[in-house]
């Protein structure tokens, strides 16, 4: 297959004739070495860059608040994580709290808990040797009533 690009020099780079003629890797480590070294099987670091820049393009870029959406999207859909989020809507509990009132372990909700911090749903504060955890927005509760009538529309849709 020879795919190739329109590059910023005006140059055509094929992948194929790379991959062929110099043992080209994708691999970013070594591209990264060889960038660094300044050796590539007799290609210089100036004609890798292109390259680097084919294989970059060919993935498909989404913009940042896309992808934070997503990733919203992908937490929520763990059915621990939104029991979480719906229980945290009504007050701020503990890690035991939500534990004991979902019926699953400690460390499963300690986990839930800090993908949910890592998209910036929840904040906690200590005190006395306990995290108390809480909703950061209140607009969470807009989004979980928002999926629940959305999937229920869907259930009594017709196709």
């Amino acid at each position: 297959m020879n795919i190739s690009a329109q590059t910023c020099s005006g140059r055509l780079p094929t992948l194929s004739a790379a991959y062929s003629a110099n043992n080209f890797s994708t691999s970013k480590s070594m591209s990264k070495r060889c960038i660094k070294s300044g050796k590539w099987s007799g290609i210089s670091p100036i004609d890798e860059i292109p390259k680097l820049h084919i294989i970059c393009t060919m993935r498909r870029r989404m913009a940042e608040t896309g992808y934070r959406a997503s990733r919203v999207c992908r937490i929520l859909g763990n059915p621990t994580a939104y029991q979480v989020i719906k229980l945290l809507l009504n007050k701020p509990k503990t890690p035991g709290e939500l534990a004991d009132e979902i019926g699953v372990s400690v460390t499963t909700i300690s986990d839930v808990l800090r993908n949910l911090r890592n998209i910036d749903l929840i904040r906690y504060e200590v005190r006395a040797n306990e995290r108390i955890y809480w909703i950061k927005d209140a607009s969470v509760s807009t989004i979980t009533k928002w999926l629940e009538n959305f999937v229920q529309n869907m259930r009594y849709k017709q196709w």
